[in-house]
């Protein structure tokens, strides 16, 4: 597959945010009327706000260049690869979780064959594990509706259509009725924490739109990103309270538009200017390794070892810096960035859109 240079930087830059983000959450601790600590926690609220929307746009992008623009024959087997990746990622993860973090209602350090069925079967989302999930299902997704999906992303139409109705979606589902698994990991719950593809499903067709027509800058997407953004903002200011995050409310589906639109905008023109990084090639390739090692690492340490806000952001670089190593001693290296700003990458074999 061809890979993108300003989305792997993309897909670099929102990893970091995210091992940050997690470090902050789970080893970090908030300290009433610090500065730094106020400061740690904006970061991690931007980072709860943008990393999932900003790797399901990133998806998109590279499902269409890996997938939607190429017969099925050709790429069928490679979707039944990255599916099998995504879910045995995911089980390892959730599992760890399941013997490392604390489960509401379960006796401390006392783990159950019923608690590993319980990921097995999909009754129990573990914490930070939903990505890996969310994109399985995508690329199953993907594989059964792949027709009306390539004919979707020939069409801005129908690009608009599908994107109007998954944002509509946040206003429409009723989630005052009980939404079980796993229902729930496609329009959401107000029972548990899950993040819906069919809200976040805007942003998968967006990178679909954006790859199909290799957008870069554009005034009416700049003020519609501006406004979504906006739209966040002001009510953050009225309610005095950061919007719904799960079920995701209009708000927080709004609220990345801008910051993601404005990190692809700032990411392209460097790329243009000829700045190269192995560094951020190497991290974008492997998000998907990353956010694995990096769960299992943080896991580990959560239970055993409390900070600062400041302390939990240089654990975070640290664990960064272990999955990087672990990356390079077990992974063909990187290839060279390519001279031209926006050539793509060729690869000796398939990459996972996933790692996205």
């Amino acid at each position: 597959m061809q890979r993108t240079v300003s989305i792997e930087y993309l897909k670099a830059v929102l990893v970091s945010l995210m091992v940050l983000t997690h470090s902050f959450t789970l080893v970090g601790t908030l300290i009433p009327g610090d500065r730094s600590s106020q400061l740690c926690y904006l970061l991690a609220t931007m980072g709860n706000l943008t990393v999932f929307s900003g790797f399901l746009f990133c998806f998109g992008y590279a499902s269409y260049h890996a997938y939607l623009s190429k017969p099925l024959a050709r790429v069928k087997n490679n979707l039944f690869v990255t599916a099998q990746n995504q879910l045995i990622s995911y089980y390892i993860s959730a599992l760890l979780a399941v013997v490392l973090l604390p489960i509401p209602g379960r006796p401390a350090n006392v783990v159950l064959l019923s608690d590993a069925w319980a990921v097995l079967s999909f009754q129990y989302i573990a914490p930070f594990s939903e990505f890996m999930l969310a994109y399985f299902l995508l690329t199953a997704i993907t594989r059964l509706l792949f027709h009306p999906l390539v004919a979707m992303a020939n069409s801005r139409w129908a690009m608009l259509i599908v994107g109007m109705l998954s944002l509509l979606a946040t206003v429409l589902i009723p989630y005052d009725l009980f939404i079980d698994n796993p229902l729930g990991l496609f329009v959401g719950s107000r029972s548990y924490a899950a993040f819906p593809l069919v809200q976040y499903g805007l942003f998968y067709v967006a990178g679909i739109y954006f790859a199909r027509f290799n957008v870069v800058w554009q005034w009416p997407i700049a003020l519609l990103a501006l406004a979504g953004t906006g739209y966040f903002a002001l009510s953050y200011a009225q309610a005095g309270v950061l919007p719904v995050r799960f079920p995701p409310s209009l708000a927080w589906i709004c609220g990345s538009w801008g910051i993601l639109y404005g990190l692809y905008l700032c990411l392209n023109w460097l790329v243009n200017k000829g700045v190269r990084s192995s560094v951020m090639l190497m991290m974008g390739g492997n998000t998907l390794l990353f956010l694995l090692l990096s769960n299992a690492f943080l896991f580990a340490l959560s239970n055993r070892f409390k900070t600062t806000p400041i302390g939990s952001m240089l654990l975070g670089i640290v664990v960064l810096m272990a999955c990087g190593y672990v990356v390079r001693i077990t992974r063909k290296p990187t290839p060279p960035a390519p001279v031209e700003p926006q050539q793509a990458i060729r690869q000796t074999e398939p990459e996972s859109p996933a790692k996205a």
